[in-house]
C-alpha cells in the first residue's frame, strides 16, 4: 500500500505544506524570533489589522488564536485550540503540541494570510502609509 502524498503548495511548486511532526510552543517561539521585524509577527502587523490564527492545511479550516477561556489572543497560542487538534498535553493539562497540519498565520478582513503573505502586505501597507504622510 502506498503512502498518501502531502499536499503541494501551489505558490511554491514542490514545497510541502503538511508537517509530519506536531506544531509546538517552541516552534511558535522560534518562528516569531526568526520573523521579528519583518511584518510576519503579531507585534509587527497588528496595526495593519492582522489577527493571529491557524489554518489546517488538510481541511482549510481557520482557527483564530484564543486564550483557554475563549477570549481572542493577541499572539499565537495553542491553549485555545479545539481539543481534537491537540496531540500532546503537559502535566498541567495545557496543550504543548497540536496537529502538524496546522499553520500559524493571520486573518484580516475574513481572509487567511501565511506569515510570509502578512509580512509582504504589512510592508506594502507601511510603504503606502509613509508615502501618504510624507
Amino acid at each position: 500500500m502506498s503512502q498518501p502524498q502531502d499536499p503541494v503548495d501551489k505558490r511554491s511548486p514542490g514545497r510541502r505544506t503538511l508537517r509530519r511532526v506536531p506544531l509546538t510552543d517552541d516552534d511558535l517561539r522560534r518562528q516569531t524570533a526568526e520573523r521579528r521585524g519583518t511584518g510576519g509577527t503579531s507585534d509587527d502587523n497588528r496595526d495593519c489589522g492582522f489577527l493571529p490564527a491557524f489554518r489546517d492545511s488538510l481541511t482549510g479550516k481557520i482557527y483564530p488564536s484564543r486564550y483557554a477561556d475563549g477570549r481572542p489572543a493577541c499572539v499565537h497560542l495553542l491553549e485555545g485550540l479545539p481539543g481534537d487538534l491537540v496531540v500532546e498535553r503537559g502535566t498541567d493539562g495545557q496543550p504543548v503540541a497540536v496537529k502538524g497540519s496546522l499553520e500559524p498565520g493571520f486573518t484580516r478582513e475574513g481572509r487567511f494570510y501565511t506569515r510570509e503573505e502578512a509580512a509582504a502586505l504589512a510592508a506594502e501597507t507601511g510603504a503606502r502609509g509613509e508615502r501618504a504622510t510624507g
